[in-house]
């Protein structure tokens, strides 16, 4: 298709020219006359204030997805793997595009689960209610014991 196209055959390899240049760290940036930047001895500091922000003195991991997962990643993964429910559950996270990976896997639920964690942000109390919905009382019991 790009053949019978020129100039969409020029934008495809000027793509792939600066994916290759940002995958190496080379991608070389013109200054643009229009920007200007403000000197560092004008840029302002928000005033201090007397008032301790809601999360100061927190600490913060980063993530709060699925708090103590492996307290119960394996009970629930068990559960879920005998009664088959890791497919609704992946259909109800929309991940039902992965059911062939995660039927490929030892533990399907074992798999979903640790792929929930990494890129997803569901709390566990969020997948607690989503597990208690679909019927599945008991491994939705389990997940409440270890993060409540």
């Amino acid at each position: 298709m790009s053949a019978d196209k020129p100039e969409l055959r020029a934008l495809l390899l000027e793509a792939i020219a600066f994916e290759d240049g940002f995958e190496n760290n080379s991608v070389k940036s013109e200054p643009d006359d229009e920007i200007k930047s403000e000197p560092d001895d004008e840029i302002k500091s928000e005033p201090e204030d007397d008032y301790d922000s809601a999360d100061e003195g927190e600490e913060t991991s980063g993530s709060t997805a699925l708090d103590g997962m492996g307290q119960y990643l394996g009970e629930v993964s068990s559960l879920l793997d005998r009664s088959g429910s890791w497919q609704e559950l992946a259909g109800r996270l929309r991940l039902d595009s992965l059911l062939s990976l995660y039927c490929a896997q030892p533990s399907p639920t074992h798999t979903l689960l640790l792929h929930l964690k990494e890129y997803n942000e569901i709390s566990s109390k969020s997948l607690a209610f989503i597990l208690e919905d679909m019927g599945e009382l008991e491994a939705a019991e389990v997940i409440r014991r270890y993060v409540e």
